[in-house]
């Protein structure tokens, strides 16, 4: 990441994520996860789902190595929900991200 533009930042309370901000010129979620690489490790996929629908917008393996990662959203939604799951399938944390 050079730079961006952030219309949204909110820090949340989370084991795995410091911090979630909304890209400008994208429609991302930029992810600042914990600095742990042994508790990011514990992370295997994160995704964006919109109220109502089954299936995640968007779902993104996750690249423990890396502490920021992004994910598309949406551009007509108000609010997502960033979900992250462990290898096994089971859900680790839920947040709700506003957009509006």
């Amino acid at each position: 990441f050079g730079y961006f533009i952030a219309d949204l930042y909110t820090v949340p309370d989370s084991e795995y994520v410091e911090s979630i901000s909304q890209g400008e010129a994208t429609q991302q979620l930029h992810i600042r996860f914990v600095s742990n690489s042994e508790t990011r490790a514990e992370v295997d996929a994160y995704g964006v789902y919109v109220d109502g629908e089954s299936e995640p917008y968007e779902l993104n393996q996750m690249d423990a190595r890396l502490p920021r990662q992004s994910i598309e959203y949406p551009p007509d939604e108000d609010t997502v929900t960033l979900v992250l799951w462990e290898s096994q399938g089971e859900v680790l944390e839920t947040h709700e991200v506003d957009l509006a």
